[in-house]
């Protein structure tokens, strides 16, 4: 619960609003959540409600710890980096869209995400996250 209080923090921050009402409800949100942490190999998710997870076709123990790259296609991943780093000097992104993949290969747009900066107590970045509800099958 710690890291989702920082997310929750960070997202206010940026974008001046609340992440959500109650932070309890977040695993069961009517959006997609997701984040990654910045491990020292690489960043990996730490963070995915049902919806991500329903998303990416992937139970809770396969999502956490997973690098985040893969939930873009290799042909993707150089576009993602250019998002990731814009966000790292932003601190967040509004309306990205971008092309995803699931566990099991099914391909999707994402639209009108959130993306932003997830910061510690010192307002250090530990990672990112994502927050969106649109999305379309390619």
């Amino acid at each position: 619960m710690h890291y989702l209080k920082l997310l929750s923090k960070s997202y206010k921050k940026f974008l001046k609003e609340d992440l959500i009402n109650d932070l309890n409800d977040l695993d069961c949100a009517n959006f997609v959540c997701a984040s990654h942490f910045y491990y020292p190999d690489e960043p990996k998710f730490i963070y995915g409600n049902q919806k991500a997870l329903n998303l990416w076709e992937l139970d809770k123990e396969s999502f956490i710890g997973m690098p985040s790259k893969f939930t873009a296609e290799a042909i993707e991943r150089d576009d993602r980096q250019k998002l990731l780093d814009e966000v790292n000097q932003n601190g967040f992104i509004k309306n990205y869209s971008g092309i995803r993949i699931s566990s099991t290969g099914k391909r999707f747009m994402i639209k009108d995400a959130i993306v932003w900066n997830v910061l510690d107590e010192k307002g250090e970045t530990i990672g990112q996250a994502v927050r969106f509800e649109d999305y379309e099958y390619l």
